[in-house]
Protein backbone atom coordinates (compact mmCIF):
# COMPACT_ATOMS: atom_id res chain seq x y z
CA UNK A 1 0.00 0.00 0.00
CA UNK A 2 1.55 3.52 -1.35
CA UNK A 3 1.46 6.12 1.69
CA UNK A 4 2.03 9.79 1.18
CA UNK A 5 3.30 12.25 3.97
CA UNK A 6 2.67 15.76 3.92
CA UNK A 7 4.52 18.49 6.27
CA UNK A 8 3.49 21.55 6.17
CA UNK A 9 4.61 24.79 8.64
CA UNK A 10 7.69 22.68 9.78
CA UNK A 11 10.04 24.28 12.13
CA UNK A 12 13.64 25.22 12.13
CA UNK A 13 14.79 22.05 13.70
CA UNK A 14 12.82 19.31 11.49
CA UNK A 15 13.90 21.49 8.41
CA UNK A 16 17.75 21.18 9.58
CA UNK A 17 16.88 17.62 9.97
CA UNK A 18 15.91 17.20 6.97
CA UNK A 19 18.67 18.60 5.15
CA UNK A 20 20.65 16.57 6.83
CA UNK A 21 19.19 13.09 6.55
CA UNK A 22 17.35 13.51 3.06
CA UNK A 23 19.91 12.89 1.12
CA UNK A 24 20.69 9.36 2.83
CA UNK A 25 16.79 8.24 2.42
CA UNK A 26 15.73 5.67 0.20
CA UNK A 27 14.33 6.73 -3.35
CA UNK A 28 10.69 4.87 -2.09
CA UNK A 29 10.63 7.20 1.49
CA UNK A 30 11.98 10.36 -0.61
CA UNK A 31 9.26 9.58 -3.07
CA UNK A 32 6.69 9.73 -0.31
CA UNK A 33 7.50 12.63 1.58
CA UNK A 34 6.74 15.86 0.87
CA UNK A 35 7.82 18.99 2.39
CA UNK A 36 5.55 21.64 1.61
CA UNK A 37 6.98 24.37 4.01
CA UNK A 38 4.50 27.45 3.58
CA UNK A 39 4.05 26.67 0.04
CA UNK A 40 0.25 26.11 -0.31
CA UNK A 41 0.58 26.14 -4.10
CA UNK A 42 3.08 23.38 -4.02
CA UNK A 43 0.33 21.62 -1.04
CA UNK A 44 -2.19 22.14 -3.55
CA UNK A 45 -0.61 20.13 -6.73
CA UNK A 46 -1.01 17.12 -4.36
CA UNK A 47 -4.28 17.53 -2.63
CA UNK A 48 -7.36 19.75 -3.86
CA UNK A 49 -8.19 22.87 -1.75
CA UNK A 50 -11.76 21.32 -1.24
CA UNK A 51 -10.06 19.20 1.53
CA UNK A 52 -7.80 21.83 3.10
CA UNK A 53 -9.29 23.59 6.06
CA UNK A 54 -8.87 27.50 5.04
CA UNK A 55 -5.59 28.25 6.92
CA UNK A 56 -3.74 26.00 4.50
CA UNK A 57 -5.41 27.71 1.19
CA UNK A 58 -8.24 25.52 1.01
CA UNK A 59 -11.74 25.93 1.13
CA UNK A 60 -12.61 23.30 4.07
CA UNK A 61 -13.91 25.61 6.65
CA UNK A 62 -11.57 25.85 9.67
CA UNK A 63 -8.95 23.52 11.28
CA UNK A 64 -9.30 20.91 13.60
CA UNK A 65 -10.75 22.51 17.11
CA UNK A 66 -7.86 21.48 19.59
CA UNK A 67 -9.89 22.61 22.88
CA UNK A 68 -12.45 19.54 21.51
CA UNK A 69 -9.98 17.29 20.75
CA UNK A 70 -8.44 17.16 23.66
CA UNK A 71 -11.61 16.94 25.86
CA UNK A 72 -12.86 13.54 23.91
CA UNK A 73 -9.65 12.18 24.32
CA UNK A 74 -9.48 13.20 28.54
CA UNK A 75 -13.04 11.75 28.41
CA UNK A 76 -12.53 8.53 26.96
CA UNK A 77 -9.48 8.16 29.94
CA UNK A 78 -11.35 5.18 31.92
CA UNK A 79 -11.42 3.40 28.61
CA UNK A 80 -7.75 3.98 28.43
CA UNK A 81 -7.16 2.66 31.79
CA UNK A 82 -9.04 -0.25 31.24
CA UNK A 83 -7.24 -1.21 28.00
CA UNK A 84 -3.94 -0.78 29.92
CA UNK A 85 -5.37 -2.67 33.20
CA UNK A 86 -6.70 -5.53 30.65
CA UNK A 87 -3.03 -6.42 29.06
CA UNK A 88 -1.65 -3.66 27.60
CA UNK A 89 1.55 -1.92 29.42
CA UNK A 90 4.65 0.14 28.48
CA UNK A 91 7.66 -1.76 28.10
CA UNK A 92 10.34 -1.69 30.65
CA UNK A 93 12.30 0.92 29.75
CA UNK A 94 9.89 3.53 29.10
CA UNK A 95 9.75 6.17 32.50
CA UNK A 96 6.66 5.23 34.10
CA UNK A 97 6.57 8.41 35.98
CA UNK A 98 5.42 10.16 33.04
CA UNK A 99 2.50 8.25 33.08
CA UNK A 100 2.31 7.79 36.78
CA UNK A 101 -1.88 8.75 37.00
CA UNK A 102 -2.73 6.53 34.40
CA UNK A 103 -1.22 3.53 35.87
CA UNK A 104 -2.22 3.94 39.16
CA UNK A 105 -5.17 1.05 38.63
CA UNK A 106 -2.84 -0.92 36.63
CA UNK A 107 -0.33 -1.07 39.13
CA UNK A 108 -2.55 -1.80 42.20
CA UNK A 109 -4.14 -4.72 40.35
CA UNK A 110 -0.62 -5.91 39.09
CA UNK A 111 0.23 -6.06 42.63
CA UNK A 112 -1.78 -9.22 44.13
CA UNK A 113 -1.02 -12.92 43.11
CA UNK A 114 -4.83 -14.07 43.22
CA UNK A 115 -7.03 -14.42 40.47
CA UNK A 116 -10.28 -14.62 39.99
CA UNK A 117 -12.45 -16.29 36.76
CA UNK A 118 -16.12 -14.87 36.57
CA UNK A 119 -17.76 -17.98 34.95
CA UNK A 120 -20.52 -15.49 33.65
CA UNK A 121 -18.16 -13.76 31.21
CA UNK A 122 -14.98 -15.57 31.29
CA UNK A 123 -13.31 -12.21 32.43
CA UNK A 124 -10.21 -13.12 34.35
CA UNK A 125 -9.66 -10.41 37.52
CA UNK A 126 -7.25 -10.29 39.78
CA UNK A 127 -7.81 -8.93 43.68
Amino acid sequence: KHMEFHVVNSSMLLNAAVAILFPVLSKQIKESVHFHYTNWNSLHTHLGKEALPSEYGGSNGTGFNFEKLNRQLFDMEGHYNNIIRFGYELKPHVDRSKYAKYFQNADKSKSSKKKNKNKKDGIVTEE
